[in-house]
């Protein structure tokens, strides 16, 4: 369309925005996956130390 321009992904992902934008995750056939449960609380806490993501009050499988 006139007047639009292509935005590479890069620059959308390091993007100001108001909520927290989660990379590097593993994913797929692999065994460290990482599962993000639909509709969780989630905590996201970001120190120089490193990264946690806590989830909870979602369904659990009790095994």
């Amino acid at each position: 369309a006139a007047g639009s321009a292509l935005v590479s992904g890069d620059a959308v992902i390091r993007s100001p925005r108001s909520v927290p934008l989660l990379t590097g995750l593993d994913f797929g056939h692999e065994q460290r996956t990482v599962t993000l449960p639909i509709g969780a609380n989630a905590t996201l806490k970001n120190t120089r130390q490193g990264t946690q993501l806590t989830l909870s009050g979602h369904p659990t499988l009790q095994l």
